[in-house]
């Protein structure tokens, strides 16, 4: 009774393991399908304020919790604000988040965008914008096309022919207390009653100078104009002048381009050269550098100040940046300490630019990024992330042995390492701990352009180059091109082994297929090809493979050929950006421009930005994971699984078994369970099935300390989902195990 009772708890146990991963406990709540994951954003163009909240943005909008440091992003702006990017915000009188771009505005409530254009055939470029006190009331400036107010769907227009503005040029708009509007502009500052306009100029009010920059008000309603030349505050009776040249502790080469007031009275400068910020007591100016207060900027291009007095920013890092660092991001000052919140962020680095995704026998998810060049000849920064499905960790070539070169894909190996190919600093491998890197060389692979990547089911390497194929098993390399194999060109794009075995190379002129020994060339002449330049391959559960074109998507299993093209098939483009194959057998693949598609073999399910939870449109690379989530690189990271996602990580016993593998995954004829003991140990592995019912069994008796390979047959189990379970007398090792026979 005691025995059957305990195997009836490892059962259950089993079950509610099974259940957890694979279903992320969605039988006890539902998970939603869709999760995202994004980066602290560095380029931010403009801020607004919101009590507890920062709002913030550029193409994307991300709402910031001051207190928790959480963030949100949203990405479904309307297509006219997405193309051109935000210039300006505000909150409105209702708490609705007002946005300005080129042209158009919008007005984000928590939920859905609305977008209002401009009524002028001209390009407008909006400068800012301030909430009226009306609902659904803004006003607008622009760059030459004066100011716009928009009340409740209604249009009006100021400029110098129609109205006392005295330029169109508008760099700043407020409302004071009294509800009257002040615009700062390139000839003056004008004040609008909503009757008459009145114009303030170096002329009749003592401004430093008529080019007006910035306009905020103090804590006694006192309103201050930042011009090209000096400060200027107005009362409402009478003007003072702060002429930067007449005061010594004005900074020399400091050049203000934003202001704002703090509570206690001071009044900030943000700017670029000898300073990024500059604060004013009344009588003198404190400088704020890059040498007495160590934080990395040039220029400060955003400020805000709350009303707790703490300083929001971001800027730029012009003197030489590490890559990827030119723009800093938020940070925070609050009178003492500085925080730059990308330092401390815990997540992706960069929004952008993630090439490729795979998940490795832990679950992890590890993916290439590359940051591109920035301004002022910013280098490229290339990384290599490791999400644990709880931390981020971020590998860079200055702080671990990557190359500084940009990363052309990598596989993991049945020992877990990470072989990664990059272009022109050869390969590298990785085992968790040590870097080697392998150059090209007689004995190696004859160029350090790679290409591309693969691991068989031998375990064998395979990367290809400008110059051909190489192949690495585990002792020697070999060498395939032109001359001395049925490649049909020496570039060679995309590597793939198919369910029989068989290698798939895709080059510049076609496509070569290897069977043991024996090659086959497929061009667009001898087969329905329809272009010779093979870009991605992918091996489906049915023994085919799948290749992506210019000329549209291919299926073939050497005998059968299809070809699906916008003209046959409901493919939106004919270039597929990323491919995977789900443990359903279903074909992904991404898009530049048009998202997702999944494809069953007879059916098409389209995923857009439109229609689900995926931020943006354009997809570099997809990966399945081994509990069947689709992970998908876009502007970001965007996690999908039908029934809900769950990221928590795999559970991991202690106990004897370090270092359990199993490979490879999804399997269909055997697996290799790898483990590492550090001392003697009996042990048993088993495969059981969603019922808790064990389908093989094998006892390994006493085990000596040391590397342990057991190969495990599958005989005549069906597809579908499993548990490998490895047993000790103190520890009970579990797996989530896919099966997929072609």
């Amino acid at each position: 009774m005691r025995s059957s009772g305990l195997i009836a708890r490892l059962r259950v146990r089993t079950l509610l393991l099974l259940v957890s991963w694979l279903f992320g406990f969605r039988l006890l709540a539902q998970s939603p399908e869709w999760k995202e994951f994004f980066a602290m954003p560095d380029l931010i163009s403009t801020m607004a304020d919101a009590g507890d909240y920062l709002w913030m943005g550029r193409f994307s909008v991300y709402k910031f919790h001051k207190p928790t440091g959480t963030l949100q992003r949203y990405t479904k702006l309307p297509a006219e604000l997405r193309n051109s990017g935000l210039s300006c915000m505000t909150v409105g009188s209702q708490g609705d988040l007002w946005v300005g771009g080129s042209n158009s505005i919008g007005k984000f409530d928590g939920t859905s965008w609305a977008a209002y254009t401009l009524p002028t055939q001209y390009s407008a470029m909006i400068t800012c914008i301030h909430s009226g006190t009306r609902v659904n009331e803004v006003w607008v400036g622009t760059f030459l096309l004066g100011v716009w107010h928009f009340n409740n769907g209604t249009w009006t227009h100021y400029n110098r022919q129609n109205s006392g503005l005295p330029d169109d040029e508008v760099r700043d708009i407020l409302l004071d207390g009294q509800g009257r509007v002040w615009v700062a502009t390139r000839s003056g500052v004008a004040l609008y009653d909503g009757s008459n306009w009145t114009v303030f100029t170096s002329q009749n009010a003592n401004l430093p100078s008529n080019y007006c920059r910035d306009l905020d008000l103090d804590n006694q309603g006192r309103l201050w104009v930042l011009t090209y030349d000096g400060l200027a505050r107005y009362d409402g009776s009478s003007w003072v002048s702060y002429v930067f040249s007449r005061i010594p502790s004005f900074p020399a080469g400091f050049f203000p381009s934003r202001m704002e007031s703090a509570p206690n009275g001071r009044i900030w400068l943000a700017g670029e050269g000898s300073a990024f910020l500059v604060s004013f007591d009344g009588n003198s100016f404190q400088v704020f550098n890059r040498q007495n207060t160590g934080v990395p900027l040039s220029a400060t291009t955003c400020l805000l100040v709350d009303a707790q007095g703490r300083l929001w920013m971001t800027g730029e890092d012009r003197q030489n940046p590490p890559p990827g660092q030119y723009y800093k991001g938020l940070i925070r000052y609050d009178g003492t300490t500085w925080t730059i919140f990308r330092d401390t962020y815990n997540g992706l680095p960069f929004d952008y630019y993630i090439y490729h995704i795979a998940s490795d026998s832990s679950n992890r998810i590890w993916m290439s990024l590359s940051y591109g060049y920035g301004p002022y000849g910013v280098d490229p920064y290339y990384s290599l992330v490791l999400f644990d499905r709880s931390n981020w960790r971020i590998y860079t070539p200055r702080n671990s042995g990557l190359p500084n070169a940009s990363i052309s894909g990598f596989v993991i190996d049945r020992q877990g390492r990470l072989w990664i190919a990059t272009d022109g600093a050869g390969l590298v491998r990785f085992d968790g701990t040590n870097w080697t890197s392998i150059r090209a060389s007689a004995s190696t692979f004859p160029n350090d352009t790679l290409t591309a990547i693969h691991l068989d089911a031998q375990n064998r390497l395979w990367v290809g180059s400008i110059r051909g194929l190489s192949q690495y098993d585990g002792s020697r390399w070999t060498h395939y091109n032109v001359l001395n194999s049925g490649l049909p060109d020496n570039h060679v794009w995309a590597i793939a082994s198919d369910a029989q075995g068989r290698l798939w190379v895709g080059t510049e002129r076609g496509v070569a297929c290897l069977n043991g020994t024996n090659w086959t060339t497929y061009t667009s002449s001898n087969s329905p090809l329809p272009q010779n330049e093979v870009w991605l391959i992918c091996s489906d559960r049915q023994g085919g493979v799948w290749m992506a074109t210019d000329g549209g998507l291919v299926r073939t299993n050497g005998t059968n050929w299809q070809v699906y093209n916008t003209l046959n098939s409901p493919l939106p483009d004919n270039g597929v950006s990323a491919m995977a194959v789900d443990a359903a057998g279903n074909l992904w693949m991404g898009f530049y421009m048009h998202g997702v598609a999944r494809f069953d073999g007879s059916s098409w399910t389209f995923y857009n930005e439109s229609n689900s939870g995926l931020p943006y449109n354009y997809v570099s690379a997809i990966a399945v994971d081994l509990t069947n989530h689709k992970w998908i690189a876009t502007e970001g990271l965007a996690v999908f699984r039908e029934g809900g996602v769950s990221i928590s990580s795999l559970p991991r016993s202690e106990g004897p078994l370090k270092k359990f593998q199993v490979s490879p995954n999804p399997a269909h004829e055997q697996v290799m369970v790898h483990f590492h003991t550090e001392a003697p140990v009996s042990a048993s592995i088993c495969i059981i099935d969603l019922k808790g019912r064990v389908q093989v069994a094998q006892n390994l008796g006493e085990l000596p300390a040391g590397e342990h390979w057991i190969p495990l047959s599958l005989p005549n189990l069906s597809n579908g989902y499993y548990i490998l379970q490895a047993t000790t007398p103190h520890q009970i090792q579990s797996f989530p195990l896919i099966i997929a026979r072609p």
